[in-house]
Parts: structure tokens; C-alpha cells; sequence
């Protein structure tokens, strides 16, 4: 499994992309990307990012997403366009994981809505 941790992400383009990502090359079957500013034949892995927020208001709100592009998904939850999450706004990333794979993405995503998985991030994550 391809996952990597970081803090919440500064605002970037589609091409500030790490280097390790910018050269990789799609195989395997994984599904692709072009690269913008790349050659024709230079791609990237698509990517599923899943995301824990907490509300800045109301720290004892929570909320666990998956998106392809978390910048602007956080923005979306920050603005009124998330009738789930619009009560409590503002929103600040907790964890961001990025996958390469979206079955283990999702599987992720569904496993921290449950009940194992809310035991996990309380421990880990809040």
C-alpha cells in the first residue's frame, strides 16, 4: 500500500508536484494523469487523498472525507457548498493521507467511519 502522511497541505498548482511524483510512470494498471507542464509521455499515478478535519469552532466536531483534489474539496467544505459540514465552518485538516490505489483509499475512508476505525483515530489522529 502506497499511503503518505503529511501535514495540511499550502496552497499549490497542479504542478508543484514532489519530484519522486513528477517522473513517476503509470504500470500496473493503476489509472493515470497527465502531468501539466510535462512531456506527452510523462503521467502520474492518479491520486485519492482521505482527510480528517475538525471544525475550529467546534473541536469536538469531526469529519472524515476522500477526494482526488483536497485543496479545493477543503475549500468547498470551508465555504456553504457542504450542507454536512456548513454548521461549523471553519474547517483545518488534522490528517491528509495520499494513496495511489482508490480501492485502498475507499477501504481506508470506510474503515475510519466505523467503529474500529473511530477507536483508531481517536487514538492516532485527535
Amino acid at each position: 500500500m502506497v499511503a503518505q502522511f503529511f501535514e495540511a497541505p499550502k496552497e499549490r498548482s497542479r504542478t508543484d508536484h514532489p519530484p519522486s511524483l513528477a517522473v513517476a510512470s503509470c504500470g500496473g494498471g493503476e489509472p493515470c494523469e497527465p502531468l501539466r507542464g510535462a512531456g506527452p509521455n510523462e503521467k502520474i499515478p492518479a491520486v485519492k487523498y482521505v482527510f480528517l478535519l475538525r471544525s475550529v469552532t467546534d473541536p469536538d466536531k469531526r469529519y472524515v472525507g476522500i477526494t482526488s483534489d483536497f485543496q479545493s474539496r477543503l475549500r468547498q467544505h470551508n465555504s456553504s457548498s457542504s450542507a454536512h459540514t456548513k454548521e461549523y465552518r471553519p474547517w483545518k485538516p488534522v490528517v491528509v493521507v495520499r494513496f495511489e490505489n482508490d480501492q485502498r483509499a475507499e477501504a481506508f475512508e470506510q474503515y475510519l467511519k466505523s467503529g474500529s476505525g473511530h477507536a483508531f483515530a481517536s487514538r492516532h489522529f485527535w
